[in-house]
């Protein structure tokens, strides 16, 4: 029993990744302040960063954008984290393709089956089923069914899935999933049971944040701390129900 997927684990230690270096920045910068609060607007400061250092920069400038810092570091982290759930579920998509083989996948709903299947016998059963349907009939296409069943046969519900397994693959060997398309198919594939409310409509309600960061028209009310961690906590756990679906 795979306790949870490779998928989840990669996902667990880049948002980690990304909350250290949000607390080394929520320690940094009021550090920063507190270094810059007695220096004159002209004074230089007093000490060079890692690497922005080829220019001295204004010290009332650096004092501006520290203030500005929290909604910097909500939109870094709420990009980071949709970015990394959305890789993830295209990982376990992949993971759970290879972990039962797709051939194997598709083999079990192709019609190479029933091609096989020239007997006499199995002809004339499937034949009559493919009759126009008689009433009178009923106890008999039951019998013919039950034979065929017994026999391996494929009937056209099991074929049309494989279409869908098909689509499945080629979804998941593509380079990426678009988000509005993640509830549907947790819910199809994974059989994960989502609330409208509670699951479905705050994922859809993140991913509007996030699309408006992304392309700039993100307002006050998007760019929050609290907001940033909240979303986190709320794509990790919907992960964790995922994360031993293989």
């Amino acid at each position: 029993m795979i306790s949870h997927t490779k998928s989840f684990a990669i996902l667990k230690q880049e948002a980690q990744r990304t909350f250290d270096f949000a607390i080394v920045v929520t320690y940094a910068v009021p550090a920063l302040k507190y270094a810059l609060k007695d220096l004159d607007p002209n004074e230089p400061i007093p000490f060079t960063p890692d690497h922005f250092d080829s220019r001295p920069i204004a010290t009332e400038k650096v004092r501006h954008n520290a203030k500005e810092y929290k909604k910097a570091l909500s939109r870094h982290i709420f990009l980071s984290t949709f970015s990394f759930f959305e890789a993830y579920f295209h990982d376990i998509l992949q993971e759970i393709i290879e972990f039962h083989g797709a051939d194997n996948v598709l083999e079990t709903t192709s019609i190479a089956k029933n091609e096989s299947m020239t007997d006499a016998e199995t002809i004339k059963e499937k034949r009559k089923l493919q009759e126009y349907f008689k009433a009178g009939d009923r106890d008999r296409y039951a019998s013919y069914g039950r034979k065929l069943h017994s026999k391996g046969f494929r009937f056209p519900s099991t074929l049309l899935s494989g279409y869908g397994l098909q689509k499945l693959i080629e979804l998941a060997a593509g380079d990426y999933i678009r988000a509005s398309e993640i509830p549907p198919l947790a819910k199809s594939v994974l059989q994960l049971e989502l609330d409208q409310t509670t699951e479905i409509d705050i994922f859809h309600g993140y991913r509007n944040v996030r699309n408006r960061i992304a392309h700039g028209r993100a307002g006050s009310d998007d760019l929050h701390l609290r907001k940033a961690v909240e979303a986190n906590n709320f794509l990790r756990n919907l992960a964790l129900r995922e994360a031993g679906r293989p």
